[in-house]
């Protein structure tokens, strides 16, 4: 984490658009910096109750500042990694770290992803519902872009609960083991084959 700092501190300063952002920095209202400074720790502090929260209902026990930074390397891998993926892997990780199981910081980790999937979804369709007559009057293009983005998330709240179905979890483990079977029979019948091509 370290090195990524440092690497996009060189970064800024070799690159010639950087020297702009001080400007910006310098005719920033004190105020409005301090009110995002204070709803960014609300925020961190806020999604790491959350997790210390499901964690203890998995019969978990890990500290609360624990979960805080649990919180902020999931929110600082999904940064640096493409379309956000790597948060929830490496807040698995670090959790494993603290003495967590995979599996119980992966289901945790999917709740909340799941909770915050419905969220993002009901807040955007009541947005474009409320929005709707000004967007159709303003800029209609943006409508099919926003309804896109509504149907992909939305999936996610329907295959989330059906990656923890019983019968689809059955059927995933079956063909998981008659593909491991498979594979070391043929395994097998290649090195009894090896063997009698030498005799």
């Amino acid at each position: 984490m370290g090195l990524t700092v440092v690497v996009m501190i060189v970064f800024g300063l070799v690159n010639t658009e950087f020297a702009g952002m001080f400007s910006v920095i310098a005719n920033l209202s004190l105020g409005f910096v301090a009110l995002a400074v204070l709803m960014t720790g609300v925020f961190l502090v806020t999604e790491g109750g959350i997790i210390h929260m499901l964690l203890r209902a998995q019969g978990e026990h890990v500290g609360f500042w624990t979960t805080v930074k649990i919180g902020l390397i999931g929110i600082y891998y999904s940064y640096i990694t493409p379309s956000s993926t790597g948060g929830q892997p490496a807040q698995v990780v670090y959790l494993r770290r603290d003495k967590v199981s995979v599996g119980n910081s992966t289901a945790v980790l999917f709740v909340k992803f799941f909770a915050y999937q419905l969220a993002f979804v009901l807040c955007t369709v009541a947005s474009l519902i409320y929005m709707y007559p000004s967007l159709k009057r303003d800029d209609p293009q943006l409508i099919p872009i926003v309804l896109l983005g509504i149907a992909i998330n939305g999936l996610w709240i329907i295959a989330i609960p059906l990656l923890f179905s019983p019968k689809i979890l059955k059927k995933a483990v079956r063909r998981r083991d008659k593909a491991a079977l498979e594979m070391y029979v043929s395994q097998k019948a290649r090195e009894l084959h090896r063997k009698s091509a030498r005799l």
